[in-house]
């Protein structure tokens, strides 16, 4: 069971809701968002170096 939990967000979800832990599912949610904006966050600083840096041999 915990193998199982470990692996599948679907699973974990579903046990949380079953046992009404609703609250912790929502913080699982809200982890999982913010690990995304944070990917997201790096991919745009690394855009904005290369974007910078090109900007800079322009000159």
């Amino acid at each position: 069971m915990i193998e199982l939990l470990r692996n599948s967000d679907e699973v974990v979800a579903t046990v949380l809701s079953s046992s009404a832990r609703t609250e912790l599912q929502i913080a699982a949610g809200l982890h999982e968002a913010r690990e995304t904006l944070l990917q997201a966050r790096g991919t745009v600083d690394a855009l904005l170096e290369v974007s910078g840096a090109e900007a800079a041999e322009n000159e």
